[in-house]
């Protein structure tokens, strides 16, 4: 499994303390008897949430358990990767409030527990060829870190999962991909987003909330969130105009089906970059 932590440019796995090739294959629903003698790899690491066509990118900054089972890193016929979320690391990524570089979480060596809200996505059914797996289609759930404990998880569809350069010391690079609707995103991002905005307006518009400045300091965060997302200049912000801008809402057209064919696209794809190091975690 790999753990992902939303720091970017960090990356580490954790290594398994059943990492050799005589381990048993735990096999998903769907993926058929058990294997001997297969591999299996347990990661951690840093990713990065993209939405697939347009520069914006958001920082994942939960842990991400990836478990790769295999019968070989190099080339296998039936391989398969599950996704949970992860919770107190040991080491803890942190020493203390004074430590400003973090990642001891990542170094390979570290172990995790299972938190109570992972998901219980069936595993994405693949093959490795080269050192590189691809598998899918499935459900693949993705938590994100809006700032401070603030989370939301997104539950995509058509998932798929690439990895490449697969070694016992983890995976060089890894994308999980998938569809979800506009409206879904809005309902899980709006809330905690909108938060978020209003707490940036709290900081830096603290004169009279009227308009046409709002209160806000000249050249301030603040004032930039007013001109952008207060599109009825009432220096109140709403979810509709959050994601209904001129910025934001040509980000969230729907430009992909969820079935094999469709009339009008309806869901968006988003995906997640990540690399990973190995890592210990119960299942």
């Amino acid at each position: 499994m790999a753990i992902l932590k939303g720091a970017p440019g960090t990356s580490g796995r954790s290594p398994s303390s059943r990492i050799t090739r005589s381990d048993i294959f735990r096999t998903a629903a769907g993926f058929g008897p058990p294997i001997d003698t297969a591999p299996e790899l347990r990661a951690t690491s840093a990713m990065a949430l993209v939405v697939i066509g347009h520069p914006a990118a958001l920082t994942i900054c939960v842990n991400l358990l990836v478990d790769l089972q295999t019968t070989d890193f190099s080339n296998a016929g039936a391989a398969g990767v599950t996704l949970k979320f992860g919770t107190s690391p040991s080491p803890a990524a942190c020493t203390g409030a004074s430590d400003t570089t973090c990642g001891h979480h990542l170094t390979g060596s570290a172990s995790f527990q299972i938190a109570t809200d992972s998901p219980t996505d069936a595993a994405a059914a693949g093959e490795i060829v080269g050192g590189a797996f691809s598998g899918g289609p499935t459900s693949v759930s993705v938590k994100l870190g809006l700032g401070g404990n603030t989370t939301s998880t997104l539950r995509l569809q058509q998932g798929r999962v690439r990895i490449a350069g697969i070694s016992d010391a983890g995976i060089m690079t890894g994308t999980l991909g998938g569809l979800i609707s506009p409206d879904e995103l809005k309902t899980e991002l709006g809330p905690p987003l909108l938060a978020i905005l209003n707490q940036t307006l709290d900081t830096d518009c603290t004169g009279a909330r009227t308009p046409p400045g709002c209160g806000c300091g000249v050249a301030s965060k603040g004032s930039i969130v007013i001109s952008i997302v207060d599109q009825d200049k009432n220096c109140v912000l709403t979810t509709d105009e959050m994601f209904g801008n001129s910025t934001v809402a040509p980000m969230l057209q729907p430009g992909s089906c969820s079935k094999d064919s469709c009339a009008t696209p309806g869901t968006l794809s988003m995906g997640v970059r990540f690399k990973a190091v190995k890592a210990t975690f119960p299942m």
